[in-house]
């Protein structure tokens, strides 16, 4: 490799780094802990494991997978459709992580139609930039363009900031390989 593309590798690593911890909601693991220890209602069961799930996205994809099919399991069984969209979502992070990136994109696809139904549109923002993560590395330029924008379309009606922060250094490495330096 080059070192441009060395640089550009290791920038790739340390944003889905930041984007796990984003998307553990910025808390320490004691305190996901606590929180997945308190958990008294199946509802916060559920979302107590999708944290801890979204948490070891960097860490454990074993460790991820388990809790996310916990929360996903317990949300079917009691109908909670968030749950059930969120634990896909995250699914889709760990196929995408594994480069199985044909699963992933049913898995974004999966959870944006929950999401939707469920008029849950930080959840949709987050399927999208998921969507748009998968034809990224598939080289679709003009699909993750349009994906990104939706998400950050989202993002900024909600002002997601998390969602907004990651967007833009999606769509930034996506000019840039598109060698629109300017706009990126």
């Amino acid at each position: 490799y080059s070192l441009f593309m060395r640089c550009k590798l290791y920038l790739f690593i340390a944003l889905l780094y930041s984007f796990s911890c984003l998307i553990a909601g910025g808390k320490d693991s004691l305190t996901i802990v606590k929180d997945y220890q308190n958990a008294r209602t199946d509802e916060e069961k559920i979302f107590a494991s999708i944290e801890f799930s979204k948490f070891y996205l960097a860490r454990d994809l074993n460790c991820s997978k388990k809790y996310m099919k916990e929360a996903k399991n317990l949300s079917e069984k009691k109908g909670i459709a968030e749950g059930v969209a969120e634990s896909i979502c995250v699914e889709g992070e760990i196929n995408f992580l594994l480069s199985n990136y044909k699963e992933a994109e049913a898995n974004f696809t999966e959870a944006l139609s929950i999401f939707n139904k469920a008029k849950k549109s930080v959840g949709m923002g987050e399927a999208y930039g998921g969507l748009g993560k998968v034809a990224y590395k598939l080289d679709q330029h003009d699909a993750a363009l349009t994906h990104f924008s939706e998400a950050l379309k989202i993002f900024e009606t909600n002002n997601y900031r998390d969602g907004l922060a990651g967007g833009y250094i999606n769509l930034g490495l996506l000019y840039e390989d598109s060698q629109n330096l300017t706009q990126a």
